[in-house]
């Protein structure tokens, strides 16, 4: 399967350091790799424990065999948990520093998924999107405990209130799946910045009309900041139809 993606993350304003780290590997590259860590705020060092995942998650694939399997990604969220962990007791005002972890890697046609906290991962296939990862936070708590409905979780307080990240606990227990992927298929990675403000249906909107992935990105993040978003956005599209 020929496949194609385009990646970018962006911080809401000129004086703000983007909190959020990103993994896009170069074009061709054969079984790629994908991530969004997402810093925490309301704690420092979101922008530290997010760039220390993504450094850890480079390193190791410099140095792992062509094939990554989901063995080997959980052992490097370990790693890089327990890296952030580490460091946050070594530097005592970072104390909290955590961040989300949602890892894509696609192979032979198939997505491994791993991913703690609320960065999201969507797939698009046939006219219909389907969300493939579940929210750590509270917001999702209540959503499926039939408190609210899916729109009612844009803009709702719960959702910065997350249950799982790296940095927040030594055990660390991320959620793992795989799902198969069509060449005519679009796979959505993107940070709460997106997610938060703007409806799955608008997000389905986007995707149903992409002609291109760059084009799409732009216009998601231009959404994004047309509801509100006062967060830093990161946005990752993967594709076999369309092109870059």
């Amino acid at each position: 399967m020929n496949i194609r993606w385009y990646g970018l993350s962006k911080s809401f304003s000129a004086d703000h350091v983007c909190e959020d780290s990103i993994l896009v590997p170069p074009p061709h590259q054969k079984d790629p790799v994908f991530a969004v860590f997402d810093g925490l705020g309301g704690y420092p060092g979101g922008e530290v424990a997010s760039a220390m995942a993504l450094r850890v998650l480079q390193d190791d694939l410099a140095h792992s065999p062509d094939k990554i399997t989901s063995e080997q990604l959980f052992a490097t969220i370990t790693k890089a948990n327990f890296s952030i962990l580490t460091y946050a007791a070594q530097h005592p005002r970072l104390h909290r520093m955590s961040t989300t972890a949602l890892v894509a890697s696609i192979e032979n046609q198939k997505i491994r998924l791993l991913q703690l906290g609320d960065s999201r991962a969507y797939l698009y296939r046939d006219g219909k999107m389907k969300q493939l990862t579940e929210d750590h936070t509270i917001a999702w708590t209540r959503y499926k405990d039939g408190e609210l409905t899916k729109d009612q979780l844009v803009n709702n307080p719960d959702n910065c209130l997350l249950t799982k990240a790296l940095g927040l606990d030594y055990d660390m227990k991320p959620e793992m799946s795989e799902i198969d992927m069509d060449e005519s298929d679009i796979l959505l990675l993107c940070s709460d910045g997106l997610s938060d403000v703007t409806t799955d249906g608008k997000i389905a909107e986007h995707l149903q009309r992409a002609t291109s992935l760059k084009q799409c990105a732009r216009k998601l993040y231009q959404t994004a900041r047309e509801n509100g978003s006062y967060d830093d956005i990161s946005i990752i599209l993967v594709s076999g139809r369309l092109s870059q």
